[in-house]
């Protein structure tokens, strides 16, 4: 049953500082590593109608919890494709392991049986068809550009439009720091 572990993805979340001050453990990808007994899950006493908007790493954990909680969910995902900003970042050198992420969470949707529909944006009235009693925003975040003069030139890229696009035989210049 190896595709029911969540592999570590090289992060370093619960290194560094974690350690040299002598913190609780904590991962970045596993939120009950360490903390097994605080987080055992309540299934509910009341079974609710969920509506989970985003296929990314948040969405799908979301489902899952939910539905080990004991509600009905239901997944849309606008493009065809489950992971979310996983994807983007797992393409540059070195940053390969997140995929083993992305597959973990895939895997387990599939094993859970979570009903998923990609393709679909949804809009106000097919809410309103579905009929959730809880809808949960899932939907990932946007990049935050600062208010630079000249950011909205046609060859200025977001990290993820520079990784996603063909760019090569363009001199780029990368601004800002961190992964």
């Amino acid at each position: 049953e190896l595709d029911q572990i969540r592999k570590c993805i090289g992060c370093n979340f619960c290194h560094g500082k974690r350690m040299i001050f002598d913190l609780p453990l904590k991962c970045a990808i596993n939120p009950e590593a360490g903390r097994k007994k605080e987080t055992t899950l309540i299934s509910t006493q009341k079974k609710r109608r969920v509506l989970v908007i985003g296929g990314g790493p948040s969405g799908l954990e979301c489902a899952h919890t939910l539905q080990e909680r004991g509600h009905e969910v239901v997944l849309f995902e606008k493009t065809s494709l489950l992971g979310g900003k996983l994807r983007v970042a797992a393409i540059p050198p070195h940053k390969e392991e997140i995929n083993e992420l992305l597959d973990f969470l895939i895997k387990r949707a599939k094993r859970d049986k979570t009903l998923i529909f990609l393709n679909h944006e949804l809009d106000p009235t097919m809410i309103q068809d579905i009929t959730p009693e809880v809808l949960v925003l899932a939907t990932g975040g946007k990049p935050i550009v600062p208010p630079i003069p000249g950011l909205s030139m046609d060859f200025c890229y977001t990290a993820e439009e520079a990784l996603t696009q063909d760019l090569h035989e363009q001199r780029i210049l990368v601004l800002g720091g961190g992964l």
